[in-house]
């Protein structure tokens, strides 16, 4: 942004998957937190590509948009978040970009605190039945209210009643997964967190005013943490019953 002839490049949040790119071929759960700001927050998740120079190429795929409320006594320090996406190509990180307001562009760059706890792919139940299904057109799932499930790559929850169906043969279904509840926060991570946020302060501190200084200086310091192993076979399925399902 440029206001007054003084040139910022905002810092957005970035990152990479510990065993190698996205992959097209399979489907992914992030969870997450945010540390909430004196105002909202609005991100748009993209997967992205790098060029040799670390630059963004044109290749982009948009996952959603993700809201954080603006901190207050009522609400705790960070917001919870979770998502599934799945890629529609190969593509080396997925980014955390921040819709800037006139409040980055008159007092300065507002720096996103993003925690990822875990990126997880997720497992495709429908090879562990009995017969291993590979297409199903009617299924009917009970489990609690919320319940988050991966269907053909989309994030799926089931509603107030806790009931899912797709009958008739709307879609085929060749993917469906269930994922567990978010994990619980320890007082290690608790600590942890805290720990990250005091390495922001303090580097706000040391450079004041100067936003370039600070934002190399916040890459360097490399806070961005994962508590969970990001390596692990797959995502953990949650209890749930299949009330009826059938094959194409």
């Amino acid at each position: 942004g440029n206001l007054d002839g003084d040139m910022r490049t905002f810092q957005n949040e970035c990152i990479y998957f510990s065993s190698g790119n996205f992959s097209n071929t399979k489907f992914y759960y992030l969870h997450g937190k945010i540390r909430r700001m004196s105002s909202s927050q609005i991100f748009y998740i993209k997967l992205k590509n790098k060029d040799a120079t670390g630059l963004d190429t044109d290749e982009e795929q948009y996952i959603k948009t993700l809201s954080v409320t603006a901190k207050t006594p009522e609400n705790q320090e960070w917001q919870d978040i979770e998502f599934i996406f799945c890629p529609i190509k190969t593509f080396d990180c997925l980014v955390f970009e921040l819709k800037r307001t006139d409040e980055d562009f008159i007092h300065g760059d507002r720096y996103p605190v993003v925690v990822y706890q875990e990126i997880s792919e997720i497992k495709n139940i429908l090879n562990e039945l009995d017969g291993s299904p590979s297409k199903l057109i009617k299924i009917g799932v009970q489990s609690k209210p919320s319940l988050m499930m991966c269907i053909n790559g989309e994030e799926i929850r089931t509603s107030r009643v806790g009931i899912y169906e797709l009958k008739n043969g709307v879609i085929t279904i060749n993917f469906f997964s269930v994922c567990s509840p978010l994990l619980e926060q320890d007082d290690t991570m608790k600590d942890s967190l805290q720990e990250t946020y005091d390495e922001i302060v303090e580097i706000d501190r040391r450079y004041g005013d100067d936003h370039t200084k600070a934002a190399e200086a916040k890459d360097k310091a490399n806070f961005r943490r994962v508590f969970v192993n990001t390596t692990k076979s797959g995502r953990r399925i949650d209890d749930f019953v299949l009330d009826y399902l059938y094959k194409s």
